[in-house]
Parts: C-alpha cells; structure tokens; sequence
C-alpha cells in the first residue's frame, strides 16, 4: 500500500508486457530496465523511476518455433472471463496467428490466467485507472485480431485488404476505419517532382505494413504504462539515493 508496494508492484507489469518464454528461458525479458529508488537521508524510500530501452519489438508479430509472443497476450487470452472475450472478440492464444504460429502456446508451470489477476491488480497498484486499464486490454486484443486480418493480390498484384471479422474487431478495438486502414496498409504516398502520387503496394508490402502497425501499437502502449507507473512511483525532490538495475542490458549504477 505504501512507496514500497507500488514498486513491487511495477514488476508485474513489465514483466507482463516485456517478457517472454525462449527456448532457453520461460521469463526472459526482451527489454532494458533500469530502475532508480530514491531514498531519503533516513535510508526511506521516497520514490522510483523505471527508464526502458530496447523493447524487442519484432517479437510482437513473429516467434521462432517454441517461443511465445510477450505474456500479456496469453494472460488475456487465458484469464479473461466468458463477457470480456465476447466483448474483445478473442478466443485462446492458439485462435490468433500473432500468438499461436510458433506452436508454443503453454508453459509448463506458469499459469497464465492467474498471472492475468496478478497483472490486472499491480496495474491498479500503480495507479492505472480502469479506463486505462480497459484501453490495455483493448488494445491487446486489437493487435491480436490485427494479426488475423488477411490480404489478397489483385490483378495488378497490389495488395487488398479483405474485410472480414478479424479486421472489423481490430479496427473497432483500435480506433481505426477500413478506409483509413486501407490506405495506410495497402497504398505508399511518393514525391514526384510538385506532386504527391498514391502507388499501391504489393500483397507481400501490404502484410509488412500490418505488422508494422501492429509492434508501433504495442511499443506506444507499453511506453504508456511505463510512464504510467513513473508518474505514480514518481518524488518531487529528487537527490542521492540508491540505484538498482535490472532487465537486459542495464548500465551500472553511477
């Protein structure tokens, strides 16, 4: 309940969204954390401020085989209840490509739905409201059924988005329209002398294009409840204190 808590409680929260299972580790995360805890004189704890760097970004569209996506994807999938996934349109991580093309969907020993109470509540302990919460989980479920949505090659072989269920749920979760989508994913703005030419894409572009939306999305999210955490963990006299580091790549303390 005190400073102390809410620093716990900030692990959970990276650990959900910049973690994942390897081939050579179930938790192994895919970022840089380093982590500053201002003490006071007293040796108190005042306050803390988590810097990040390095999110392995390509992780959010594709897995080598027996690898899994970050583990707040299958968190959601595993322990949302039966009215949440009705209302975000997801099935089990193994129903959606972004988290169920490497083949690795459990992990012996974790359960992912429990971790999924867990993550809720530490996002809570940061003090995430649940309008902010809500937007998290939408936008998981929006980069999901992102993964989902499918293209075809016309007869010029540009790309075509294909409507469908999978690009209605990701568009509605992720604030998006189909036209805007389209013309995002399937066509590129070129410079050409004064004037500005619309050239599609490729199938092959187009597919690039989506996943590329889909790790912006995921990076900006998590980049917003890290900051998120910072404001709640943050102290208005900062001063000598003890630093900690943590996670891939730390520097050393100074």
């Amino acid at each position: 309940g005190g400073v102390e808590g809410r620093v716990l409680a900030s692990n959970p929260i990276t650990e959900a969204l910049g973690n994942a299972k390897t081939c050579r580790n179930t938790n192994s995360s895919r970022f840089g954390k380093f982590v500053r805890v201002h003490m006071d004189r007293g040796g108190l704890i005042m306050g803390a401020t988590i810097d990040h760097y390095l999110l392995e970004k390509p992780r959010v569209t594709h897995q080598p085989e027996g690898e899994r996506n970050y583990h707040a994807f299958y968190q959601l999938c595993a322990g949302a209840g039966t009215a949440l996934k009705r209302e975000l349109g997801i099935g089990s991580a193994s129903d959606h490509r972004y988290t169920g093309q490497s083949g690795c969907v459990e992990v012996e020993g974790v359960d992912d739905a429990a971790d999924f109470e867990e993550t809720l509540g530490a996002l809570r302990g940061v003090g995430v409201s649940r309008e902010g919460e809500e937007c998290v989980l939408r936008t998981l479920a929006g980069i999901l059924h992102l993964g989902d949505v499918l293209f075809s090659a016309a007869e010029d072989g540009s790309g075509v988005l294909e409507e469908g269920p999978a690009a209605e749920a990701a568009f509605r979760l992720l604030g998006l329209t189909l036209e805007g989508a389209r013309a995002a994913m399937c066509k590129r703005m070129i410079k050409a002398g004064l004037e500005m030419l619309c050239v599609p894409k490729s199938k092959e572009e187009s597919v690039n294009s989506r996943d590329a939306v889909a790790r912006v999305v995921y990076t900006k999210m998590f980049d917003w409840v890290i900051a998120a955490a910072n404001e709640c963990l943050r102290v208005d006299a900062g001063g000598p204190g003890l630093v900690a580091g943590g996670g891939r790549g730390a520097p050393r303390a100074r």
